[in-house]
């Protein structure tokens, strides 16, 4: 059902920009649902508001979906399929989840793109990027945050979700990280059944994580369960650096046999090895209540800019964590702290890489996950383990060897470099192509005051000379026939003026 206009206008704005997004279709609600993972790019009640964006449409016929599953398998479906179910499972904006029988008996799922929504997708994101490009060369604070590189990041990311063939390799490579892990189940890849539009997964049957109750009358151990989606999601990113970074409840299923089954491998993050490390030390001043140790580590992973007031910073993010860390154990929450702690990025404008975004959003959701099935689960119970092992193995001689021969390999690019990069900033220089580039903030109203300032001085100076020369007339000068009259003029206009002078600085504020 349509708003009228009345309804709009007891709107917030925030609650206007979703609105708006949801109009706009699949690309913007997918734009904003993005957005709704950066704390340190939009306010608090933004994000709030944004989050509540669900990529949910309605489906495509069947008929449509047929044609795309046989175009892209060049047979026809009976050729294929003992049965498939004409009503989705799932619908999204990029495509929707069909079940089916293969000839074999084997039970799948069938994700079939939409079709046409590649055209519609490139032609939403070349709007996008147009928009980002016009308000970064207008507004400093698109410039500050890259927006143009923001909007990159999400049509990369939205690209690679269109590309069925990368989320079947990613599901491949998050079987094969987490082999070892007998907690979690990776459905099975059907590659002779899988293209680039199409894909074709072993179909997992269960309890969605999220409903409790279910799970509790079928006899699961809601505590192991909450205990191991936190180990294997701590796993996945302190270890392996490649994380399922979509884990809302539909994408855990709990299995008869008590694994947690994992689904939907379009959005992944990837945690490059020194972050990982950074992270590692992050964590365990979280478990010791080392703020020190959070602050350094945070620092290092590159937040940080020459823009950045690094004292203040550094002020706030030690009393936040002081605060948060602090707390009785049962009564912290990590995601409490990842939310305020990107919130106080934001207020410094300092912006945050893309991939610890997510990471937060992970966290901040599994953690949620862990506490709906176990009220008593404690974060930091699940990190001291992990982080624990993860450090010893960091001390071991070949890791620290290794350690060694990546520094030296840096200092050698440096070195192989350095002659270069300062060969040509002398001869820029030399040439007069040098330019410095120097951007003032506030410098206005800087000027504004000190001209304020510069014509009180003038004005009390002038007040100055002319009471000193009504008194030396009235003194000095008894045969002048005005000294009276000019004298008493000069004390009353030094008297006025210095009134009018006392009156303006009183009604500015800054007496």
């Amino acid at each position: 059902m349509e708003e009228g206009p009345a309804e709009g206008l007891g709107r917030t704005v925030p609650e206007r920009v979703r609105l708006a997004l949801q109009e706009l279709g699949p690309t913007a609600i997918k734009f904003g649902q993005m957005l709704s993972t950066r704390h340190d790019l939009l306010p608090a009640e933004y994000v709030e508001e944004l989050s509540k964006l669900q990529d949910e449409v309605p489906p495509f016929p069947f008929e449509q979906a047929r044609e795309q599953i046989e175009r892209e398998l060049d047979a026809p479906l009976t050729e294929l399929f003992r049965e498939v179910n004409p009503i989705p499972l799932a619908s999204a904006s990029i495509g929707q989840v069909h079940e089916a029988v293969l000839l074999s008996g084997e039970k799948v799922a069938l994700k079939v793109q939409r079709p046409g929504v590649e055209r519609i997708i490139e032609r939403d994101l070349a709007i996008l990027f147009d928009l980002a490009d016009l308000l970064q060369g207008r507004l400093p604070i698109a410039r500050h945050y890259d927006l143009v590189q923001v909007v990159k990041e999400f049509a990369e990311s939205i690209r690679d979700e269109m590309v069925y063939t990368i989320e079947a390799r990613n599901a491949e490579q998050l079987a094969s990280n987490l082999a070892e892990e007998r907690s979690v189940y990776i459905p099975k890849v059907y590659w002779s059944l899988t293209t680039q539009r199409l894909l074709t997964l072993e179909r997992l049957e269960g309890i969605k994580i999220s409903e409790v109750e279910a799970l509790r009358r079928a006899g699961h151990d809601l505590r192991r369960l909450a205990k191991a989606l936190a180990n294997v999601t701590l796993r996945q990113i302190l270890m392996d650096g490649f994380f399922h970074a979509d884990p809302h409840p539909g994408n855990f299923i709990v299995l008869s046999n008590g694994r947690i089954g994992l689904v939907d491998f379009g959005i992944m993050g990837h945690l490059d090895a020194r972050t990982r490390e950074h992270l590692v030390n992050v964590f365990l001043g979280i478990v010791t209540q080392d703020t020190d140790r959070v602050v350094e580590n945070l620092l290092e992973i590159g937040f940080i800019t020459e823009d950045t007031p690094l004292a203040a910073f550094r002020h706030d993010l030690d009393r936040l964590l002081t605060r948060y860390l602090f707390l009785p154990r049962k009564e912290f929450r990590i995601g409490e702290l990842l939310r305020r702690l990107l919130e106080g990025m934001y207020e410094y404008a300092v912006s945050v890489p893309a991939e610890f975004t997510l990471l937060a959003k992970t966290l901040v959701m599994v953690e949620g996950l862990c506490l709906a099935l176990d009220p008593d689960f404690e974060v930091r119970e699940a990190v001291e383990p992990m982080v624990r092992r993860l450090l010893g193995m960091h001390l071991e001689p070949r890791h620290l060897l290794e350690e060694l021969a990546d520094g030296l390999k840096q200092v050698a690019q440096l070195a192989r470099h350095m002659p270069r990069q300062v060969s040509s900033v002398l001869h820029k220089a030399e040439t007069g192509e040098l330019k410095v580039r120097i951007e003032h903030h506030r410098f206005e109203q800087l000027w504004q005051r000190w001209s304020i300032l510069a014509n009180r001085l003038a004005f009390s100076i002038m007040v100055s000379a002319i009471t000193l020369a009504s008194a030396l007339l009235l003194q000095n000068a008894p045969d002048f026939p005005l000294r009276s009259t000019l004298g008493v003029s000069g004390f009353l206009l030094a008297a006025t003026m210095a009134f009018w002078l006392l009156l303006s600085i009183i009604r500015s504020g800054r007496l």
